[in-house]
């Protein structure tokens, strides 16, 4: 092999890697498996729950099994911002968009977060609040029990576990379906490029 043709071989090399390394939003916008039950129920868990029709595995986005949707136990209320429904995803993700919905139940349910914030982990231990690219951290959610919100995240979430944490102006109950957009993260995972 001459030492043109190295040359060309490493930089295809390096421009592949770099590629696979990167990632862009506009394209990577594919459903994580809420909805398509691509995540397991174990990996779905949740601060509390009303009922166990109302566990943390009924927050899938569009469906309505059990009473339709994940409940908090208690009505959430704007001082205590402590419940929240989480999604272990098992590996690192490059989170673009996000879906909200609340609890519908064939008419008979009327429960959904106006409002909601999301934090990240990728670890499981250490903790980040999401912030748009004005600093805030509060996304607005449903006007309804019914249709889907979605939401693009600006910037994206490199992440292996989220939570959305319901926020309200005034105590009240909230149930919550949710799915989660974007692909497997192939590039490094440091905290800081965040």
């Amino acid at each position: 092999m001459t030492a043109k043709k190295q040359i060309t071989s490493v930089l295809i090399f390096q421009i592949l890697i770099s590629v696979e390394s990167q990632v862009n939003p506009a394209v990577c916008r594919y459903p994580l498996g809420m909805t398509g039950r691509l995540i397991p129920d174990e990996d779905i868990t949740a601060s509390s729950q009303w009922s166990e029709s109302t566990a943390a595995k009924y927050g899938r986005l569009d469906l309505e099994e059990g009473d339709g949707a994940w409940c908090p136990e208690m009505p959430v209320d704007p001082e205590e911002l402590t419940e929240f429904l989480q999604i272990d995803l098992r590996v690192l993700h490059f989170i673009t968009l996000v879906g909200t919905q609340g609890r519908h139940a064939g008419g008979h349910g009327n429960e959904f977060a106006q409002m909601f914030k999301i934090n990240y982990s990728r670890d499981g231990t250490r903790w980040i609040s999401w912030r748009n690219r004005h600093g805030s951290q509060v996304l607005d959610g449903n006007v309804n029990p019914y249709d889907i919100v979605l939401k693009d995240l600006e910037p994206p979430i490199i992440a292996r576990f989220l939570r959305f944490i319901p926020v309200t102006d005034h105590s009240m109950n909230v149930c919550l379906r949710v799915e989660l957009y974007g692909c497997v993260w192939l590039g490094k995972s440091l905290y800081n490029t965040i």
